[in-house]
């Protein structure tokens, strides 16, 4: 969980920080120091330095003699270095809005990996630019979330990896034996605040109904496998009220054939906002 290794009082802030993008994904300096608390210049510092890792004490700025070829090698050197210092920290600049994004490379995903101590990267690959839109939608929940509580409201957020894990520790608690994991619904992520807890979905507006609805139909066959305890609310997120309205007409139809099905004992809780309405309700 993030909120673990927030100023966590063996780490560094600039190893913070690598755990911290490992489990995020990739972030903004503005969601990050909404997500932290940290300072926006101290997280850019942060990244300089992590990025700097990877050096080269022998590259030296050519002077004002140089030859052309001087300058090409020179040129061509400090590329090299700056594809090296990505395999810590990648820079990503998307043309839409001009942001830039920070992802963790392949030497930043296995240094986070060791100080979790997992012999292998959970996290198996970089984050892909592909999915930039639906990490930006996830993180700015959580951003808006430590935003707007209270200073005494406690809040805990797993990301999809460990929402899963969970989900599998409550059904070997409630039913005392192992499951597949590929027979349980994999959340976006997992909100606990205080003593309540949420199932997150960030849509971005790229799925068809079919997709949604077989999604929606894994919370119902997955949550009536636990008991109540641990039937938490599925709260969805979408961009833009149109969106928001498509979803809700989705579950209610399919919430109608759920009830009139009689093998099905359960169904479960589903809210949906649009970005930024989602506060109201889970910080309530």
């Amino acid at each position: 969980m993030i909120q673990a290794w927030i100023n966590h009082p063996s780490f560094t802030r600039d190893q913070q920080l690598i755990v911290i993008l490992y489990e995020l994904g990739m972030a903004t300096i503005e969601q990050l120091a909404d997500i932290t608390g940290f300072k926006k210049n101290q997280i850019n510092w942060s990244i300089k330095r992590i990025r700097q890792y990877e050096k080269d004490r022998s590259l030296k700025r050519p002077d004002k003699n140089a030859s052309p070829e001087e300058i090409a090698n020179y040129r061509q050197r400090q590329a090299e270095l700056s594809e090296a210092r990505d395999q810590w920290i990648r820079c990503i600049r998307p043309h839409h809005n001009g942001v830039t994004v920070y992802a963790l490379g392949k030497k930043g995903i296995r240094y986070a990996a060791d100080m979790k101590q997992e012999e292998q990267p959970r996290r198996k690959s970089e984050a892909s630019t592909g999915q930039l839109d639906h990490y930006m939608g996830l993180n700015n929940i959580l951003a808006r979330i430590t935003r707007e509580k209270s200073d005494d409201t406690i809040i805990q957020w797993s990301n999809t990896i460990e929402a899963l894990d969970n989900l599998e520790r409550y059904y070997i608690m409630n039913n005392q034996q192992e499951v597949e994991r590929i027979m349980l619904i994999r959340p976006d992520g997992q909100l606990a605040i205080d003593n309540r807890a949420f199932w997150i979905e960030y849509d971005n507006d790229t799925e068809r109904p079919k997709p949604i609805e077989r999604k929606m139909l894994a919370y119902q066959s997955t949550l009536e496998l636990l008991n109540d305890k641990h039937r938490f609310p599925v709260v969805w997120v979408s961009p833009h009220q149109k969106r928001t309205k498509e979803l809700q007409a989705i579950w209610k139809n399919l919430q109608r054939q759920i009830e009139r099905n009689r093998k099905n004992k359960f169904t479960p809780e589903m809210h949906f906002f649009t970005c930024g309405e989602e506060p109201e309700y889970l910080l309530g």
